[in-house]
């Protein structure tokens, strides 16, 4: 493959583990050279620690698995979680909205896009706004906002 400005095969997805005291985000892309990676809360650049986990891993000739892992997860992680993939090329952006909520309800869509999802973690609950990808070098934005649960 020649090289090129990375771009998400898959965009980002959330998994839960350990009875929802893990959160696992993934999403893969293609790029040449590899690509850097970078996770944002928010507009705040994230650094790995005790709680907070990287990972890369190349999948196939210039694809990669991209994993952003959150352990011990509390209400104060969510926020809209942003992925920026970068080389000499260009950069990409993908998001992922994190929220939480006391209770279950079920959500309804006024348009075919996003689509909402919950999942469940012990007594809360996410709700997952399907994400949307930027093209280069510019910013991802959310087409519906959401309503916080009450």
């Amino acid at each position: 493959m020649a090289e090129s400005v990375p771009a998400f095969t898959q965009k980002p997805q959330l998994r839960q583990e350990d009875d929802g005291n893990r959160l696992i985000f993934e999403c893969q892309l293609v790029g040449a050279p590899q690509p850097d990676i970078t996770w944002f809360r928010g507009e705040t650049e994230l650094t790995a620690d005790k709680r907070t986990v990287f990972k890369s891993t190349k999948i196939a000739t210039n694809k990669y698995l991209i994993v952003l892992e959150l352990d011990n997860v509390v209400e104060s992680d969510a926020g809209l979680y942003r992925v920026k993939a970068k080389n000499k090329h260009g950069e990409v952006f993908a998001s992922i909205n994190l929220n939480f909520s006391r209770k279950l309800k079920r959500i309804f869509t006024p348009q075919p896009s996003p689509t909402h999802y919950v999942y469940s973690i012990t007594k809360l609950n996410i709700l997952l706004l399907q994400p949307l990808m930027s093209p280069r070098k510019s910013k991802c934005k959310l087409r519906n906002s959401f309503i916080p649960f009450t």
